[in-house]
């Protein structure tokens, strides 16, 4: 996915998706899955780390403010990680075919959950983040949009730190 091309096929394909406004009866809601991890790990004792509840503060606050958005809802993929993204052809954006598979935890949400994934699950830098979105919403990002995008980054991010954490 260091390929130009590929990412921008994947946003696009993640784009559509979210467009295309599918009404799942199935929620999803990533703040909700983070939860669940950290309920998980407080029953193991896994939660001792330094700052580790100051970080979740920080984090609580952030989703907090991306309610108050009232942004969008529709279906998910919910796990918008660059393994998850079938790619055949030559690999010029004009050649080539993507499928999104593994729909094991779609749901409707919030259309930032993909997205935020999707970085967060990558290597991207903050540069690259940001033409990420960039190239998602097909403009350039209201501060608005960076703002809410952004914050489901860290959401994401911080999900599957908690993941991580309880897989350990």
């Amino acid at each position: 996915f260091h390929k130009t091309a590929g990412k921008g096929n994947a946003l696009h394909l993640l784009a559509e998706l979210h467009k295309a406004n599918i009404q799942s009866e199935y929620p999803y809601r990533l703040w909700d899955q983070a939860n669940d991890f950290l309920q998980k790990i407080q029953s193991i004792g896994k939660d001792d780390a330094p700052d580790f509840y100051k970080l979740h503060s920080t984090i609580e606050r952030i989703h907090r403010y991306t309610l108050d958005d009232n942004w969008p809802e529709c279906l998910n993929h919910c796990d918008a990680l660059a393994a998850n993204f079938l790619i055949s052809g030559n690999g010029t954006a004009d050649e080539i075919t993507m499928t999104l598979i593994d729909w094991e935890y779609s749901g409707q949400g919030d259309t930032a959950q993909d997205l935020g994934s999707f970085i967060a699950c990558s290597d991207m830098s903050y540069e690259e983040a940001l033409f990420a979105i960039k190239t998602y919403l097909e403009h350039e990002p209201t501060p608005e949009e960076l703002r809410h995008f952004l914050a489901y980054t860290a959401i994401a991010s911080y999900c599957w730190y908690l993941w991580a954490i309880y897989q350990e």
